[in-house]
């Protein structure tokens, strides 16, 4: 199992066959602390939530083209970047629709 799954657990929804294709390199691994803040930023929101590496080029399926990002109202949007400015820089936070909703389902 990809360490990112520990993580990000959520992801273990998404079809076998589709997950295998998903490059997982791309997601930060985020510290306890930063874990912490994932946790609680996806229960605040009701919405699952990944953090981004900005530094890595994804060499498979992105994980924005098999889910569906969240709507996220304007209150939402503005929890979730005051949230990202905590992580390093070069880090993206976004969030998808809980529960899952595959692309083109």
């Amino acid at each position: 199992m990809h360490t990112s799954l520990e993580y990000y657990p959520f992801l273990l929804e998404i079809p076998g066959q589709l997950l295998d294709m998903i490059d997982l390199e791309v997601l930060h691994i985020p510290t306890n602390d930063e874990n912490q803040l994932i946790v609680r930023l996806s229960h605040d929101l009701g919405k699952n939530v990944v953090v981004y590496r900005k530094d890595i080029t994804s060499k498979g399926v992105h994980l924005c083209h098999v889910l569906r990002a969240a709507d996220l109202t304007s209150p939402q949007l503005e929890t979730l970047n005051t949230v990202e400015k905590l992580f390093p820089s070069g880090q993206v936070v976004v969030a998808y629709d809980k529960p899952l909703k595959i692309v083109g389902n």
